[in-house]
């Protein structure tokens, strides 16, 4: 399982990549983009961002649209977007298309610049003559004098009040009769080739270059609108979010948001949430999936559940958590059960994040060392079982020894220790084994597979091994692949009287 913790892309903005102009071929341009949504950890962590959608999502702000401005070197400013952000010019480009490429906000076609080859926009249109590329072209009616078969605009033919042909001299007196009008036409001063259009190019005003159209370049512009079927995701985020990873770190967790994570599959899964403890004895790790309902919907499905779940599976992390917002429905609820997934509704994570948060900080303000001097207990006689228990129940730890479980299988197994913990936000349970010179030699392979064998049966997966003394090559290299985690006890020892030394304090504040 590999975490990849490299979300950063560029220096500024997590994952924001320039829009590359295109030429406005592509079909995809003009359609609005998919409501699905990216990973809204990365736009929190940036503060302009969460600006940007804070006030789309407080409506001050419907939709976002550029204004053509052609002294401006891009041609174009999004002036709303240039406020909110305190940015200009691609920078706020950037951070629009981010946001709508991660599915916040819905991106559709507004217009298109042409843009020279050197990068400008003061273009101005000319016409040409398209046999001799002429300039000198002008526009106008035709005439055609039926007399002699002259054809030429209607200027020509004027003569004070009368029409007079220019070729022959005859007065043109009744239409469809003496003559008729063609209609309008262009005609080339240079060549004097009669054609119905010109050729269209453009001049550079910087430059004075002229260029085909084939030569010039399309930029789309575009406007940016909340994507209202991201609308409750987007409102956990502000809140409800920071609260919940505010509790999990002050409860002991190390909390990673956006993790990309790589599965047994090959294909690699991003988690909302990695809450993780990794200490010398307790080490697991929760994977929290952040879940909105679309659009108007009141309740998150089964597919969104159930998308979760195969993620998680694959990406072989044991604790599921997630956040529904507002809740499941009834369908997800029960697949969620079966699957061992503990479910909050915004309102019951809300619930327990301010009471555990309020908790943490009267405490905090009152703290002081658990163990005083006094009492703290004497390791060296303690032994090996005695500091394992010593130091789970000083981490918030439920401890039995000596504990029978049944399995899946109808056996029924004795764990030397069992320790479980509700923290009021994650449950967690694990097992240990004291492997000790008497009945039980270290060299004796049977005592860690037994021990496996035993938690696997009962649907323990966090496994912890104390040794007395080293485990040998091979059961070690076994304990390693079964993700047991392996503790000598002079190290367990040593641990132990660093933590007391340090003042210890629980953990669990509830």
């Amino acid at each position: 399982m590999l975490y990849d913790k490299k979300i950063i892309d560029s220096e500024k903005y997590r994952g924001l990549k320039p829009e590359v102009p295109g030429n406005g071929d592509s079909p995809g341009d003009s359609q609005e983009k998919p409501t699905v949504a990216g990973s809204p950890a990365r736009m929190w962590q940036n503060p302009r961002i969460a600006k940007l959608m804070n006030v789309l999502l407080n409506g001050n702000i419907a939709c976002i649209s550029p204004e053509i401005d052609l002294c401006h070197k891009d041609g174009f400013i999004y002036r709303d977007a240039d406020e909110i952000l305190g940015t200009t010019g691609k920078e706020t480009s950037m951070i629009l298309e981010y946001a709508a490429r991660e599915g916040f906000l819905l991106k559709r076609d507004y217009q298109k610049l042409l843009v020279s080859p050197g990068g400008s926009v003061q273009l101005m249109p000319i016409e040409r003559c398209p046999s001799c590329d002429s300039e000198q072209v002008t526009r106008g009616q035709l005439l055609e004098h039926f007399h002699c078969g002259h054809i030429g605009l209607e200027e020509e033919f004027a003569s004070g009040s009368k029409q007079v042909c220019p070729k022959c001299r005859k007065e043109l007196k009744l239409i469809g009769t003496d003559y008729r009008k063609p209609g309008a036409r262009y005609v080339c001063n240079s060549c004097h080739e009669f054609f119905a259009s010109p050729a269209i190019k453009c001049r550079c005003l910087k430059t004075g270059e002229v260029y085909t159209l084939d030569e010039l370049r399309y930029v789309n512009l575009y406007t940016y609108r909340l994507n209202e079927s991201q609308r409750k995701r987007l409102e956990f985020e502000f809140e409800p979010k920071k609260q919940l990873v505010d509790c999990l770190k002050r409860l002991g967790y190390n909390v990673q948001e956006s993790v990309k994570v790589q599965g047994r599959s090959g294909a690699t899964h991003t988690i909302d949430l990695l809450a993780s403890i990794d200490d010398p004895i307790t080490r697991h790790s929760v994977a929290i999936g952040i879940m909105a309902a679309a659009g108007d919907e009141t309740e998150v499905n089964i597919e969104a559940l159930f998308s979760f779940d195969s993620k998680i599976y694959d990406s072989g992390i044991d604790g599921k958590m997630v956040i529904a917002v507002p809740r499941l429905n009834a369908e997800a609820a029960k697949f969620a059960q079966r699957q061992g997934i503990r479910v909050y509704s915004l309102e019951e994570m809300r619930y327990l994040t301010s009471r555990q948060n309020a908790l943490a900080e009267a405490v905090d303000g009152r703290q002081k060392p658990m163990l005083e001097p006094e009492i703290q207990p004497d390791l060296a006689k303690l032994g090996p079982k005695g500091w394992l228990r010593w130091f789970l129940e000083k981490k918030g730890y439920r401890v039995e020894e000596k504990y029978t479980l049944k399995g899946r299988s109808g056996a029924e197994h004795v764990l030397d220790f069992y320790a479980q913990k509700d923290d009021g936000i994650v449950n967690h349970s694990l097992a240990a084994c004291v492997i000790a010179d008497e009945g039980n030699p270290a060299g004796n392979a049977n005592a860690v597979t037994n021990f496996d064998s035993a938690t696997y049966d009962v649907g323990i997966r966090d496994k912890v091994i104390i040794s007395v003394p080293k485990l040998g090559k091979e059961d070690r290299q076994f304990a390693d692949y079964q993700r047991i985690k392996i503790l000598e006890a002079k190290d367990l020892a040593d641990f132990s009287r660093e933590f007391m030394k340090n003042g210890a304090r629980a953990d669990a504040r509830h």
